[in-house]
C-alpha cells in the first residue's frame, strides 16, 4: 500500500483537543442563545450541539467547529467581541509566528481606542477564528503525515543497520571465507545511514510557521526525499573516500588511506614466515648441508621506470585499500557519515577543488 493510500485511510474525525474547543464554543452559545433570531442559524447550531451531546463526537469534524464559531460571532455584542479579539490576537501571534502576525497588522485591524464599529469587530473576529480553525485542522493532518514519514524512515534505517550488522557478524565469524567486507562497503553504509539521519532530523525540526497549506503540501510532496537522501549520501561518501585515497584532501583531521601492493603483501608474509619459531633438530637426526635460499627480489624503487612496475588493478584497489591505523579508520567512518548527513559538504568541496584547479591553471598560463 502506498503512503498516499495509507494516509487517506487514517481517520478524519475531530481530535480530542478539537472537541474541547467545541465545548468552549458551546458554553458561549448557551449564553447567547436568546439573541439568535435566524431560524436556520439556530437549527444549524442545535444540530451540531445535539451530535456532541449525544456522544457522536466521532462524526464531528473541524468544519463543524468552524461553522459553529462563525455563527456564534454574528450574535456577540461589542464588548464580548472586544474581549474575544484581545484574547485571540496574542494567541494567533504565538501560533502563526511573528511574520504572519506582522502581515495581519498591515491589514489594519480595528483599534480599540478608536471605538470601531460592530461590523469591523465581527470581520476581525471571523478572520482570527478562520485562521485558528485552519491551523488547528492542518496541524492534526500534518502531524499524522510527519509521524508516518518518521516511522517509514525509522524502519528503513533499522533495516539497513540490522542488515549490515548481520554482515559484520558473518564476517567476524569467518562465514565469508577470505572475501570479507572491504572498506568501500563500510564507507557506503556510513554515508547511507548519515543520509537517513539527515532526513529524520529535517522532518522532526520542520517549522510550523507560515502558510499551513504550503507546509502541509511540502510534507506531502517531499516525502520521497527519505529515499533520495540516503542514496545521495552513499554516493557522496564514496566520492569523499576517493578524495582521501587520491590525496586531494589531506590533514590531521582527515584519514590516511593507502593501498598495499602485491609485492609488499608477499614481502610482509615472507618476513612473518621467516620470523616464526622452528623446532630444534634432535640429536639422532642426520645433519644435512644447508641449501642456499634465494634472496627476495628487491621492491620497486623510485628510480625504476613506470614500465618495470606492476600496475594496480581495480580488484586490488577495492580489496587492499584502506586506512593505515585504527584512528584513520575511525576518522574515515566519521567523515563518511558527515558526507551523507551534510548534503552540501561534498558538492561544496568539489566546487572548491575545481576553483582551485582553475586558478592554478590561470597562474600557470
Amino acid at each position: 500500500m502506498s503512503i498516499s493510500r495509507t494516509f487517506q485511510s487514517l481517520p478524519k474525525r475531530l481530535p480530542a483537543y478539537g472537541v474541547l474547543y467545541l465545548d468552549h464554543l458551546r458554553g458561549e452559545f448557551a449564553l447567547a442563545r436568546a439573541r439568535i433570531s435566524d431560524k436556520q442559524d439556530v437549527d444549524r447550531l442545535a444540530e451540531i450541539e445535539q451530535r456532541r451531546v449525544a456522544g457522536a463526537g466521532d462524526v464531528l469534524t473541524w468544519n463543524d467547529v468552524h461553522v459553529f464559531g462563525l455563527l456564534l460571532l454574528k450574535y456577540l455584542n461589542t464588548d464580548e467581541l472586544r474581549v474575544r479579539i484581545q484574547t485571540l490576537r496574542p494567541l494567533f501571534r504565538s501560533i502563526a509566528g511573528q511574520k504572519d502576525y506582522d502581515s495581519y497588522l498591515t491589514s489594519k485591524p480595528p483599534e480599540f481606542d478608536q471605538t470601531p464599529a460592530q461590523a469591523e469587530l465581527v470581520r476581525d473576529a471571523e478572520y482570527l477564528h478562520n485562521e485558528f480553525c485552519l491551523r488547528y485542522a492542518f496541524t492534526a493532518a500534518r502531524e499524522r503525515l510527519r509521524n508516518l514519514v518518521l516511522w517509514v524512515g525509522f524502519g528503513l534505517t533499522l533495516f539497513f543497520v540490522g542488515g549490515f550488522t548481520l554482515l559484520i557478524y558473518l564476517h567476524l565469524s569467518g562465514r565469508f571465507g577470505k572475501a570479507g567486507i572491504n572498506t568501500i562497503s563500510v564507507v557506503l553504509f556510513a554515508g547511507i545511514v548519515g543520509g537517513f539521519m539527515s532526513v529524520l532530523q529535517r522532518v522532526q525540526s520542520a517549522s510550523s510557521e507560515g502558510d499551513p497549506v504550503f507546509n502541509y503540501s511540502s510534507f506531502w510532496h517531499g516525502w520521497p526525499a527519505i529515499l533520495l537522501s540516503p542514496l545521495t549520501g552513499g554516493i557522496f561518501a564514496v566520492l569523499l573516500y576517493g578524495m582521501f585515497t587520491s590525496g586531494l584532501l589531506q590533514g590531521t583531521i582527515f584519514p590516511d588511506i593507502s593501498t598495499i601492493r602485491k609485492e609488499e603483501k608477499t614481502r610482509i608474509s615472507g618476513v612473518e614466515e621467516s620470523a616464526a619459531p622452528t623446532e630444534a633438530p634432535t640429536a639422532a637426526a642426520p645433519t644435512e648441508a644447508p641449501t642456499p635460499t634465494p634472496s627476495p627480489s628487491p621492491s620497486p624503487t623510485p628510480n625504476q621506470s613506470q614500465s618495470e612496475r606492476s600496475a594496480v588493478g581495480f580488484k586490488e584497489v577495492i580489496d587492499s585499500t584502506g586506512p593505515r591505523t585504527g584512528v584513520d579508520f575511525a576518522l574515515l567512518l566519521i567523515w563518511a557519515f558527515i558526507a551523507g548527513f551534510a548534503e552540501r559538504f561534498v558538492p561544496d568541496t568539489l566546487s572548491r577543488l575545481v576553483s582551485r584547479a582553475e586558478k592554478e591553471k590561470e597562474n600557470a598560463s
